[in-house]
């Protein structure tokens, strides 16, 4: 079986963010790049109701007045730009942090070997399932013919608390995430031979 981690970032829930904070300067004077070659001017948009930024390495930062959301490959540029954004915009009131990890697994009648792992149900087929285990969400469908589509999330609530005063540690999260995640494939679905 193949394996391959396709997206990860956070999701800053927040309450009134102007997305114009977030501009090519902002990013070079605050060493989340170096200049602006580092920047993909084909997708670059940043308005006062928005702003996409993607980078050349692929690392996305998308924010509108609800949410901030960082993504990349590398856990360490999604830690960078958070606590860049924690210690240059103090005051922005965050509702929830949201951990997200996506992943494929690919094989032959995968969808099937899960749902004879998960639940027997005689002449239906199950298309998607979502699993809840504390604060985090296991989700997955066949997003591609013999291609599982995993979604992991952990969920952090807080009551519009100011980004300064966040101390949550985004590596532990992460590993957090990586936990369950490995948890679920060993345990509930026997696949040893994955390791995330």
């Amino acid at each position: 079986m193949e394996s391959e981690i396709v997206d990860q970032g956070i999701e800053l829930e927040v309450d009134n963010f102007s997305p114009l904070f977030l501009s090519i300067d902002f990013l070079i004077e605050n060493g989340i790049v170096e200049n602006i070659n580092q920047v993909d001017f084909s997708q670059l948009q940043i308005s006062n109701i928005g702003a996409h930024i993607k980078l050349v390495d692929g690392s996305k930062i998308i924010a509108d007045w609800t949410s901030i959301q960082i993504e990349s490959e590398n856990v360490d540029i999604i830690v960078k730009v958070f606590k860049v954004i924690q210690s240059q915009l103090p005051k922005i009131r965050i509702k929830g942090i949201i951990y997200k990890l996506t992943v494929h697994l690919l094989e032959s009648g995968i969808l099937e070997k899960f749902n004879s792992k998960l639940i027997k149900i005689d002449q239906f087929e199950l298309r998607q399932i979502v699993f809840k285990h504390e604060s985090f969400f296991v989700g997955f469908h066949e997003c591609k013919k013999d291609r599982l589509h995993l979604a992991i999330t952990d969920n952090i609530s807080f009551d519009k608390t100011e980004i300064s005063e966040i101390n949550k540690d985004l590596y532990s999260i992460h590993s957090s995430v990586i936990d369950v995640l490995n948890k679920f494939l060993k345990e509930k679905l026997e696949l040893n031979e994955i390791s995330f």
